[in-house]
Order: C-alpha cells, then sequence, then structure tokens
C-alpha cells in the first residue's frame, strides 16, 4: 500500500508540471517572441531540468514495474498489513502496483514529449530572434513574378554578422 501511495503522488507531482503556454504564466506575455534572450536563456535551463525530471519519472515508473514483476507483493512480507490490503488480497495489489508503475511511466513519457516540444520551441525563437554571428539562415520561400505574377518556390539565404 505505500508503494500505492508513492505512486499516486509521484504521478499527481509529474502531471501538473506540463502545461501548454508556459510563457503566459511564467513571463505574462501573449507571444513567445516577447522574450527577451535572457528570459529565453533561462526557460531553456527551466526546461532541461524538467525534461530531465520527466525521464527519470519514466526509469522510476519501469523500476517499480519490474520489482514488482520479480519481487511480487505478498502480505506475509509485512508486517503491518491496512484494511485495503487485506481487503484487496495479494493478487489486486500486484495489479495495483503495476498499474501504478504504468502510470508513471506513462505520465512521465507525456511530460516528456510535452518539455522535448517545448525546448524545440524555445531554440527555434532563440535563434530567429537572436542570431549568433556567422550563422547561416537556410529556409524556404515563395518568389513572385511580377510580369505574370506567379509564384515560384524558393530558397532564402542569409548570413549574419
Amino acid at each position: 500500500m505505500k508503494k500505492a501511495i508513492i505512486l499516486l503522488c509521484l504521478f499527481i507531482l509529474f502531471a501538473f508540471d506540463a502545461h501548454g503556454q508556459w510563457y503566459v504564466n511564467k513571463y505574462e506575455v501573449t507571444d513567445i517572441d516577447y522574450l527577451t534572450q535572457q528570459q529565453l536563456e533561462e526557460s531553456i535551463k527551466d526546461t532541461r531540468g524538467k525534461l530531465y525530471t520527466s525521464l527519470a519519472c519514466i526509469g522510476i515508473g519501469g523500476v517499480v514495474v519490474l520489482i514488482e514483476r520479480l519481487v511480487p507483493y505478498k502480505l506475509e512480507d509485512d508486517d503491518n498489513v491496512t484494511l485495503a490490503e487485506d481487503l484487496l488480497g495479494e493478487e489486486a495489489m500486484h495489479k495495483i502496483i503495476i498499474a501504478g508503475g504504468l502510470g508513471v511511466s506513462i505520465a512521465g513519457t507525456v511530460a516528456s514529449i510535452a518539455f522535448l516540444g517545448r525546448l524545440v520551441t524555445i531554440r527555434s525563437v532563440l535563434n530567429r530572434n537572436f542570431p549568433v554571428p556567422g550563422s547561416l539562415c537556410l529556409s524556404p520561400s515563395l518568389i513572385m513574378d511580377r510580369t505574370s505574377h506567379n509564384l515560384c518556390p524558393g530558397v532564402t539565404l542569409t548570413l549574419n554578422f
């Protein structure tokens, strides 16, 4: 039962941390392009830390499932059996602990995907708004012919110095 409570607490802790449009709550701006370079760099550090935490959450859930599969839950091993453990029995507690471990791993996976997407977005905004001197930017563009008003695909090459 103690394992199930700890798993539930970990799940709740990490589930509330991954939310969309984080810059609205943290920096009170409506668009990510309004952030300064320092705010973007701080956001990269925060997001990277949260990404590592969510990856650790995946690992913890996997370890709990692995341990429960290798060493199944037994009521005889526990001196302080609670009423819930006594009512549910060994097999149900075994299934609950595995489901809790899988739930924590799934929550960590979802949070990792969200934080990885956020990290890519922050880096692209940082590179677009504050380019590094000496960098090249190669991007697709449309070129319009002035006489016939036809659009042709093209490529724009920008050198920042």
